[in-house]
């Protein structure tokens, strides 16, 4: 089992400006707990700047292609990821054992949103300085090329 969690305050002194500060647990194998801290700015409706670390992101809503603004929306983004993941399994010996993996990614994305109802998105990105290391194995991290990502997913 990996858990994840994360405690987060945002104080918002204006409707446009929000400032976030908080901690994420992760679980993963090189960082348990990182730190959240950034500003969130919407200057319009059409725009929104998350510069909030560890995964920032601008996103611009496409007004030609959102049929009922604040209810059915379609954006596209540009975003970092930090990816920081551990995976439990046995060696062919039977013993138990853990991968870690980290890697920084560059990513390219469209959302469609639909408040009160199932999101999607699709994202195509680069990801790099990838690095894995077993637990049993000690000594130096295994390096890993750079390679392209695609993902999408589902959210309500």
């Amino acid at each position: 089992w990996r858990v994840n969690g994360q405690a987060l305050g945002v104080y918002a002194p204006t409707i446009d400006l929000k400032y976030a500060l908080g901690v994420t647990y992760l679980d993963g194998g090189w960082s348990k707990i990182v730190p959240i801290a950034g500003v969130i700015y919407t200057p319009t409706d059409d725009i929104e700047y998350q510069l909030v670390f560890p995964t920032p992101r601008i996103s611009w809503r496409l007004n030609n292609f959102t049929p009922v603004p604040g209810s059915d929306e379609r954006w596209v983004y540009v975003a970092l990821d930090y990816g920081n993941e551990a995976w439990a399994f046995k060696d062919s010996n039977g013993r138990a054992d853990v991968l870690a993996s980290r890697d920084y990614r560059v990513m390219l994305g469209f959302e469609h949103r639909i408040v009160g109802g199932s999101s999607h998105r699709v994202e195509i990105g680069y990801v790099f300085n990838r690095d894995i290391k077993v637990a049993s194995i000690s000594g130096d991290d295994i390096g890993q090329g750079s390679t392209l990502l695609l993902r999408a997913g589902v959210s309500y």
